[in-house]
């Protein structure tokens, strides 16, 4: 499985970890990161313009960013 993860700080030279996360991150849940935030921005997109959002979907949005931004949670089942 291919990585690549520019989620945080530590990334190796600025550029991005290609092979394994400088910070332990395996491919797989950098890639379920990525996945997450694109359904969160997604969320946002539908929630923007609409009905007012609920504190649920604020709720959802930013415990999901605090997941990914983080870069703390390593746990597939959680990003899941």
């Amino acid at each position: 499985m291919s990585m690549f993860c520019f989620q945080c700080e530590q990334t190796a030279k600025g550029t991005g970890c290609e092979i394994g996360g400088v910070c332990g991150k395996k491919a797989d849940t950098a890639n379920l990161q990525d996945k997450l935030t694109g359904e969160l921005v997604g969320l946002a997109r539908a929630a923007n313009g609409n009905a007012v959002p609920t504190e649920s979907t604020y709720k959802v949005i930013i415990d999901g960013l605090f997941t990914t931004v983080t870069n703390v949670n390593f746990n597939n089942e959680t990003l899941l």
